[in-house]
């Protein structure tokens, strides 16, 4: 018989990230170039699978791509509707909230679900050329889709060079 306190112990997931995390490790090992390339969202995936793992919320599986004009950041939060999703933009810190509360089965008990419940709060913080005042988000399928815009990146222009004085010249 199956009680409560034994599906809550017997269907977690063994390892969790663990893979992930040594996985990404060792290509950082192997390629000094690869810090170079993560450089735009260095802190855009805070360690939030602690708080996975013990049941107070989760992360929704995310994805950062890079444009010719823009960051696009997609978020999978099935089952969220807009009024279960946040956007907000401080400073340089972009914060997505959210919450999927589970439904009441009226046909009988969930004996196992595999479904993500609960708050989340993911924290990301942007490259200093996004354009803040242009970030969009949109909401469709289970999928948010942010959009990130760069800013025009700023023009070299040369500096004229004109004589001017003697600087080494005493005054009195």
């Amino acid at each position: 018989m199956w009680t409560k306190e034994s599906r809550s112990t017997t269907f977690v997931p063994a390892g969790k990230g663990r893979k992930e995390e040594h996985a990404m490790l060792a290509l950082r090992r192997r390629n000094p170039l690869w810090e170079d390339a993560e450089w735009p969202f260095a802190g855009l995936m805070p360690l939030t699978r602690e708080m996975d793992r013990f049941g107070r919320g989760f992360a929704p599986a995310t994805e950062v791509t890079t444009g010719e004009n823009a960051w696009m950041v997609k978020m999978a939060v099935p089952g969220m509707e807009l009024k279960d999703v946040t956007v907000e933009v401080t400073g340089n810190v972009l914060t997505v909230t959210g919450e999927h509360e589970m439904e009441e089965d009226k046909e009988g008990e969930t004996t196992r679900t595999e479904f993500h419940y609960g708050r989340f709060e993911r924290r990301f913080e942007l490259p200093k050329t996004v354009n803040v005042a242009g970030v969009t988000a949109e909401l469709n399928n289970g999928m948010l889709a942010l959009t990130l815009p760069m800013m025009e990146e700023a023009k070299a222009r040369t500096i004229e060079v004109k004589k001017g004085g003697n600087f080494f010249k005493k005054t009195a």
